[in-house]
């Protein structure tokens, strides 16, 4: 039997990835989160998804960020290196500037996962997520302006609102790493996102209509400079 352990498991991504795993799958899915006791079982795959994520928390606590994000790779690693265990790990874009000790944690990450696949010959992949939505999410753009309809507030626009972000739906991440651990596509690095590139204001457009058409609800937009 094919033992999985997916770190972070009761954070956003790893709750909705463990249950769908455990759904269509016959897999034995461990699961693990920051301060919990860590299985012992010898794992054949390890989906690292557990981290400190709210950036800006991270620059008064930067040895907290240390920690729970590039040391905790670091051991993860050699738990996959010791089990022969396939490693995949979720890293963010902001790696290409980190200008903060998450997105610096995550760029060392990265680097340790490189290391270690050249040293060791361990077969990784490193998986950088675009805007992840779904049920359960606690951040992101799409989660501030659901909660400000809910309790009927402005839905609030930085700058002019033409940036434009790539939304994913959390069910379709899953299904990647799925399709990874059945071996139906090859495991190797991946920007996981849609291809397609939509703005605040058009985020906006197309909840406000939903709502008007399908429920009769007018929302207000705010911009802040």
């Amino acid at each position: 039997m094919v033992n999985v352990l997916i770190t972070g498991n009761k954070g956003f991504i790893g709750s909705h990835l463990e249950s769908y795993l455990k759904t269509v799958t016959k897999y034995n899915i461990f699961g693990y989160d920051i301060y919990d006791t860590m299985p012992q079982e010898k794992m054949d795959y390890i989906i690292h998804l557990a981290s400190t994520t709210t950036i800006r928390n991270s620059y008064s606590q930067p040895q907290r960020y240390f920690m729970n994000n590039l040391y905790l790779t670091d051991e993860l690693l050699e738990r996959a290196k010791n089990d022969k265990a396939k490693f995949i790990f979720s890293s963010s874009g902001s790696i290409q500037k980190p200008s903060n000790p998450y997105s610096l944690a995550k760029k060392h990450s990265e680097e340790w996962i490189n290391l270690y696949a050249k040293l060791y010959d361990m077969q990784t992949s490193i998986l950088r997520f675009f805007n992840v939505y779904g049920d359960g999410q606690r951040k992101g753009v799409i989660y501030e302006f659901m909660k400000n309809v809910k309790y009927y507030s402005p839905c609030i626009i930085y700058g002019e609102g033409n940036h434009i972000r790539d939304f994913i739906s959390v069910k379709d991440v899953c299904n990647i790493i799925y399709r990874m651990i059945t071996d139906e596509i090859e495991f190797t690095d991946y920007d996981v996102g849609t291809g397609v590139g939509t703005s605040i204001n058009k985020l906006y457009d197309i909840l406000e209509r939903n709502l008007r058409n399908n429920y009769n609800i007018e929302i207000d937009k705010k911009y802040i400079p």
